[in-house]
């Protein structure tokens, strides 16, 4: 919003609200890794570093406007016949994002979510939107190029905002999907030298994810299991002892087709309730072995034996 000093006013005056410089410049929005929950697209704009959605980078060509930052600040009600269809009375403070322009020629803005790697179940994306001055807002699915930037699908989900298009939010149905995609919010039909607009909040996003892979939480890292095999015989049952894995006795076997990985990360909570029915987990390092869902291979395989051949 540089350069735009005489409509901020107009917006503080009529509106309530200002620009918050440099509040949408991080964020937690992925290029590569898919969202584990659907619950994760859900931003109210509170804390924008949290929210894994972005502005689309002018280098694809895909819009000519970004969004930015700003925040209530004042107890000015939102004319109710011009600007809609959400909420007339926002909360001072509440924050929402803002694209706009009073140029004669079409500008558009796209709001890209993080990756969704796939849902088999239709989704449901609830959203606040208020638009000014013929500007529209819709929702597109992209996916991702090869060799970089995002390919707009064809399909376009419905935008429902009800039969009274005032102090409501909005919803859209986005179909299940089997491959990759991102959900973009894309303000249109601003093309107005008197000023057009459209404010966004309160995004929540609600599906079910196809099951990929088993949720280890943020920052899951391990490696390979190490070995302190070297051939010699068993003493006695303590020598069997693994409390540090660089000392263990222990090792894959020839015939393992899935490797043994340790690590020291902590569990989600969940997941090891999910698991065992209560939440005690590992303490320091521990042994994982991850067994993709359908495999046939005989689980002895995976299941190692101790030192050599000696018993």
């Amino acid at each position: 919003m540089p350069g735009y000093e005489a409509e901020r006013d107009k917006l503080r005056e009529h509106l309530g609200i200002e620009w918050v410089p440099g509040g949408l410049k991080e964020n937690s929005y992925s290029d590569d890794r898919t969202i584990r929950h659907s619950s994760d697209l859900d931003c109210n704009f509170a804390d924008p570093k949290k929210c894994r959605w972005k502005n689309v980078e002018d280098k694809w060509g895909l819009d000519s406007l970004d969004f930015y930052l700003f925040e209530k600040v004042d107890f000015t009600e939102f004319p109710a016949l011009r600007v809609g269809p959400g909420p007339t009375r926002v909360h001072q403070g509440e924050k929402m994002i803002f694209t706009g322009d009073k140029k004669r020629e079409e500008q558009h803005a796209i709001f890209l979510s993080s990756l969704v790697g796939c849902q088999n179940s239709t989704g449901n994306l609830t959203f606040t939107y208020w638009a000014y001055n013929s500007a529209q807002v819709e929702i597109v699915l992209f996916e991702d190029k090869p060799g970089g930037g995002y390919k707009m699908l064809p399909e376009k989900p419905y935008v429902d905002c009800g039969t009274v298009k005032m102090n409501t939010e909005c919803h859209a149905d986005v179909p299940p999907r089997e491959t990759p995609f991102r959900i973009g919010i894309r303000a249109y039909e601003m093309a107005s030298q008197e000023g057009s607009f459209v404010m966004l909040d309160n995004i929540l996003y609600t599906a079910s994810l196809c099951k990929v892979a088993i949720d280890m939480g943020d920052g899951f890292m391990a490696i390979p299991l190490r070995s302190a095999a070297t051939g010699k015989p068993i003493r006695s049952a303590a020598d069997l002892d693994c409390k540090n894995f660089d000392a263990c006795r222990w090792r894959a076997g020839g015939e393992a087709a899935k490797p043994w990985q340790m690590s020291s990360s902590p569990l989600p909570e969940e997941l090891i309730f999910n698991t065992t029915g209560n939440y005690v987990g590992p303490e320091g390092t521990y042994s994982v072995l991850y067994i993709e869902q359908d495999t046939k291979e005989h689980l002895s395989k995976y299941l190692e034996q101790h030192e050599e051949e000696h018993r």
